[in-house]
């Protein structure tokens, strides 16, 4: 109320009835705090006012954490975009980003195009030494999910539309990005050693970051790029980032180097393992193809447990591919099978896999439920008890699932 200079916000919780301290601030443009308040929550209902204040520019709710819960606050894109610049509590500046990335994804989920001023935010934040000096690159998370249940599970259509808003940053800014990348590269630090790898690690997830979005581009400058961080990687982390970069490409050595650092990683069980990760979860339009050739060399153990999460549990939790595809759902199968028989402990980590298949488009409803019952039939209950349990008691808890499959292939019969 600007006449009245009184600024109220009503609190409605929405999952029980919690006592917890509840700390919010006003913030003019500039980014000044007009005022702040800590008041503590009993009632389902409850109201904070301040008086003698004029229109915020935005909120600050929850600050530093003041209790353990999510808070929903409906504020305008204007509004959060400042918050992101101008809020001095680093928690909300990353909330308001993922709000407004939230909002973005969905746009693109719904067919819109690419905002500007997301990619223009994103580059800004990115270039933010201060910003990426004190909490690194993980502020500008864009992860393949988002709040509204109804997309959550379109595993490929979230894959797509990251790439989709990537793609469009790497277009407008490659340049900027190609030398941000080297001047992150050649970055020293003064110190004690801990400071130097703290600092390290920093810069070094800010050149990743910069080479993994210009790896969309898919293109044989940036092919050289990667190809040369690979061969002169001076961390594991360097390593392991430009290996699956690269591997995802469509660079016509890909075959030949991932085989080399096959040999090369390969003579140690922990870079062995991350090797496994990079093939299993690959994305490559080959990407059974690069499975089974680790599968069947001479360096893969199945009998090791360390080979079967790096490769088979990887890609199993890869689900645009193991689940939305057809030939991801036959290897899913021979996985599954083939494993039970030697770890039914590693093989319940593949079957987490299944249980949100309700909320799958309906379209993979059958085939999904297919690859269970198919696993169920070629595996021996009294030798494989754990798995088979396990399939049965997932399939009992998709009853709409289950029902939509029998009537096309008939009633699923319980051993």
């Amino acid at each position: 109320d600007s006449k009245k200079r009184e600024y109220v916000m009503k609190l409605t919780q929405t999952n029980g009835v919690w006592q917890f301290p509840f700390t919010a601030a006003l913030f003019d443009t500039n980014g000044n705090k007009i005022q702040e308040k800590t008041e503590w929550v009993k009632k389902k209902e409850h109201t904070i006012k301040w008086k003698n204040v004029k229109d915020p520019a935005f909120v600050s709710v929850n600050r530093g954490l003041s209790f353990f819960g999510k808070v929903l606050c409906k504020q305008t894109d204007e509004e959060l975009m400042l918050q992101v610049w101008k809020d001095d509590d680093i928690v909300n500046r990353y909330m308001a980003w993922y709000q407004l990335v939230d909002k973005e994804k969905m746009n693109l989920l719904d067919g819109g195009k690419v905002s500007s001023k997301i990619v223009d935010l994103f580059y800004s934040l990115l270039t933010d030494r201060e910003l990426m000096h004190s909490v690194g690159t993980q502020f500008l998370a864009i992860f393949e999910s988002v709040e509204d249940e109804k997309y959550a599970h379109r595993y490929q259509e979230l894959y797509n539309m990251k790439k989709k808003l990537l793609k469009e940053i790497a277009v407008k800014y490659e340049k900027e990005l190609v030398n941000l990348y080297h001047t992150y590269d050649k970055k020293t630090s003064k110190g004690n050693f801990l400071d130097r790898q703290i600092y390290n690690i920093k810069h070094r997830g800010v050149k990743n970051s910069c080479l993994g979005i210009l790896s969309i581009l898919d293109k044989p400058e940036i092919h050289k790029l990667i190809r040369n961080q690979l061969d002169n990687a001076r961390s594991a982390t360097d390593l392991v980032t430009a290996l699956r970069l690269y591997v995802n490409s469509s660079a016509k050595d890909k075959m030949k180097v991932l085989h080399k650092y096959q040999k090369i990683m390969s003579k140690n069980l922990v870079s062995w393992e991350s090797f496994l990760y990079v093939v299993g979860g690959n994305d490559n339009k080959d990407y059974i193809k690069l499975i089974k050739d680790v599968e069947k060399s001479r360096q893969f153990r199945i009998d090791q447990a360390n080979d079967q999460r790096g490769l088979f549990v990887s890609f199993a939790h890869n689900k645009k591919k193991s689940l939305q595809t057809a030939a991801g759902r036959a290897f899913l199968k021979y996985v599954i099978v083939k494993l039970a028989r030697i770890n039914e402990y590693t093989t319940g980590r593949i079957l987490n896999i299944f249980g949100n298949v309700e909320k799958m488009e309906k379209k993979y409803w059958v085939p999904v439920i297919g690859v269970m019952v198919d696993c169920l039939n070629d595996l021996d209950a009294k030798k494989q008890p754990s798995v088979c349990n396990t399939l049965k008691r997932i399939l009992s808890k998709l009853p709409k699932a289950r029902r939509v499959y029998e009537k096309v292939n008939g009633k699923i019969i319980f051993a």
